[in-house]
């Protein structure tokens, strides 16, 4: 998401100075783990470099994605200092959950809320005791040096539902907005003209998704066909656990995930995690395709139940089943929820609703900023 949203601010004409590292190279590092174990929690290195390139190009506003494992916490003090107005878009948990999914062992889990990260420990989190103690350490770490909550202006969450977790945290309510992740080619998406010929999943394939609840719906329901696309690598034997009529397709590109849409008649969503904002939702809506989801976390304020397509009970098979069941046997409901859910995507899901409410919410931090503290050159 943050590259779309580099994107559409670079179409408004703003100039965008992305500051960037990967994890993806950690496995191929010489002691990557344990690099990233330290960085995670201070990495100067990050710092040095950043500080250098804003004093290269000096931003108007600083809008921070994530900051783990190779830049840290420890940029938002030198932001602070450098008097540049911080924006922290909240894409996952991290702030109050070392894993940043509120989700242990495949249930949901907040026992560390609340300056408990050592739960992360002791119910292995990862899997892998080094693993669940570098996330525990340095989620403590960043809740007790106050980096976060003492040097950003603004937050940004996607649902409400993630705005009320934070400030339960302890995030201040008055700076918290939110804003729905967008589509970023929404006119290029039309009402479907058919009904469609399969249930879809759209998505990586991976624990917190609750594949097992899909596939015994799908194994309950003989007579319908489901298609998955998505990259399954993190679950290479679902394959095998499936009963005949579902179909693993792979990850597919634009112009194949464009047709598997057109030819999808509801899509569901079976995450027994808080998800934040799973675009998949306002795309398939976007098209005219209704969706059944999990009842959990933000994802009602997404998919209004009776509205734009209908609710189960996380990992409950036989209340996803019977909800399959009501919308693939009424066309005529697919058709009313898809165009609801169309009308929806429209007034909130557009790429020129997502600019207005950045650039409202940038507005507050640079009101926030210079109000609180006299800039600071270094």
């Amino acid at each position: 998401m943050i590259n779309k949203i580099v994107n559409l601010l670079e179409e408004q004409g703003h100039s965008v100075s992305r500051f960037t590292r990967t994890s993806a190279d950690i496995p191929g590092m010489r002691f990557g783990r344990i690099r990233a174990f330290f960085c995670g929690i201070h990495c100067p290195s990050a710092i040095h470099d950043m500080q250098n390139q804003f004093k290269a190009n000096r931003p108007d506003v600083v809008m921070i994605q994530n900051v783990f494992p190779f830049i840290s916490t420890g940029v938002f003090p030198l932001i602070k200092k450098m008097g540049i107005p911080l924006v922290f878009r909240c894409g996952n948990f991290r702030l109050a959950c070392p894993n940043g999914l509120f989700l242990s062992h495949e249930k949901i889990c907040e026992k560390c809320v609340g300056g408990r990260e050592y739960w992360c420990v002791l119910k292995n989190c990862e899997r892998s005791f080094f693993k669940s103690f570098g996330y525990a350490l340095r989620c403590a770490w960043t809740r007790l040096s106050g980096n976060v909550t003492k040097n950003t202006d603004m937050y940004i969450t996607q649902t409400q539902f993630t705005r009320e977790k934070f400030v339960e945290w302890g995030l201040p309510e008055q700076r918290i907005a939110v804003i729905p992740n967008f589509i970023d080619n929404f006119d290029a998406f039309n009402s479907k003209p058919d009904p469609g010929n399969f249930i879809g999943f759209v998505g990586r394939v991976s624990p917190e998704k609750d594949m097992p609840t899909l596939l015994g719906a799908a194994a309950n329901l003989p007579d319908i066909p489901f298609k998955i696309a998505g990259d399954f690598t993190r679950m290479p034997w679902i394959i095998n656990e499936a009963p005949e009529n579902v179909k693993f397709l792979g990850r597919l590109d634009s112009e194949a995930l464009d047709k598997f849409y057109a030819d999808c008649r509801l899509l569901v969503l079976t995450s027994n995690c808080y998800e934040v904002f799973p675009v998949v939702l306002a795309e398939a809506m976007a098209r005219g395709i209704p969706v059944v989801c999990s009842r959990i976390g933000g994802l009602p304020s997404i998919v209004e139940e009776h509205r734009t397509g209908l609710l189960f009970e996380p990992s409950n098979i036989h209340d996803l089943t019977e909800k399959i069941s009501i919308l693939w046997s009424n066309q005529e409901m697919c058709r009313e929820m898809g165009e609801t859910g169309r009308q929806k995507s429209l007034l909130q899901y557009t790429g020129d609703c997502y600019y207005k409410n950045l650039m409202t919410v940038f507005e507050q931090a640079i009101r926030i900023s210079h109000n609180q503290t006299p800039q600071r050159h270094l």
